[in-house]
């Protein structure tokens, strides 16, 4: 009779329990991280789609009827403003700040520890070596999350007809319709009084 060892096998559930935890982990970090966008991620190009998306109607609604005559506009009054203009829209962006290191060592870290807990032999050297490099990523992104920043997008129609935006660190004053003067580089506020 001959004595064969039973290899240690994992239950189906268990199997299953392990690959549902591993993809809602990948789905919280790609989230945390910012790799999985949020609702609210891409409010300068819905912005701009509703911008261009009026713009499309008025020039639909134009080709209903007959165009006007063309009319030359004058050129810039003798003392008028060329840098000056209104503001269209400020949008909030977030900026992630930069990794130093610790991040991405303290997850190696854990991500390592974890690793070890799992499997036997080269299984277990393996998960070890993979925990730590996304222990690592996952450190580092986190890192940078902390550190972010938010700055504000103001959007201004110039009065020659450009639009542009300036990003500004601060919290702005201005809201949409305020007239603005862009002076070296700066968005600054204009006395109309």
């Amino acid at each position: 009779m001959q004595n064969k060892q039973k290899g240690h096998r994992l239950h189906p559930m268990a199997w299953l329990a392990a690959l549902s935890v591993t993809a809602f982990s990948a789905v919280g970090i790609g989230a945390i991280t910012g790799l999985i966008p949020s609702a609210d991620s891409h409010q300068e190009i819905r912005t701009e789609s509703r911008m261009v998306a009026a713009e499309a109607s008025t020039a639909q609604d134009g080709d209903r009827s007959p165009a006007p005559p063309k009319v030359e506009q004058p050129g810039p009054a003798p003392g008028a403003c060329p840098s000056c203009g209104v503001v269209e829209s400020v949008t909030t962006v977030q900026l992630n700040g930069d990794g130093s290191g610790a991040g991405a060592i303290a997850g190696g870290v854990v991500g390592g520890v974890i690793g070890n807990r799992v499997g036997k032999g080269l299984g277990r050297d393996l998960a070890t070596i993979g925990g730590a490099v996304l222990g690592g990523f996952a450190g580092n992104q986190i890192e940078r999350k902390v550190k972010a920043t938010t700055a504000y997008d103001v959007a201004v129609r110039f009065d020659d007809g450009q639009r542009r935006v300036v990003r500004v660190r601060e919290l702005p004053t201005w809201r949409p319709g305020d007239r603005v003067a862009l002076r070296g580089g700066a968005l600054a506020a204009i006395d109309e009084g």
